[in-house]
């Protein structure tokens, strides 16, 4: 038995493509000059690598922290920093009104 002609409705559509996908696809590109300047300098590659990995550590603490302290200071309009031991200094918003 034969089949009819394809009508334009049974024609399959692209998927729009997502931003991740997008993105993906902007990272794969970027990725090949960088592999083969890593390969030519892997000294230098390494050292980049190293500092790279110790800024995506220092973020990954340090912004939990920073997010932290704002959510405080939001909530009580004061942020109080610990300074040694014993020494413990406290920053305030004064209200327009003066309450």
């Amino acid at each position: 038995m034969r089949r009819p002609p394809r009508t334009p409705d049974d024609r399959l559509v692209p998927d729009r493509p997502s931003l991740r996908s997008v993105a993906v696809s902007y990272v794969a590109v970027a990725a090949v000059p960088i592999l083969l300047w890593a390969v030519a300098n892997p000294q230098t590659a390494l050292f980049v690598a190293a500092a790279l990995a110790t800024a995506v550590g220092t973020l990954r603490v340090a912004l939990p922290r920073v997010r932290r302290l704002a959510d405080c200071a939001r909530e009580c309009c004061c942020a109080t920093v610990g300074v040694g031991e014993r020494v413990r200094v406290t920053v305030s918003l004064t209200r327009p009104d003066g309450a």
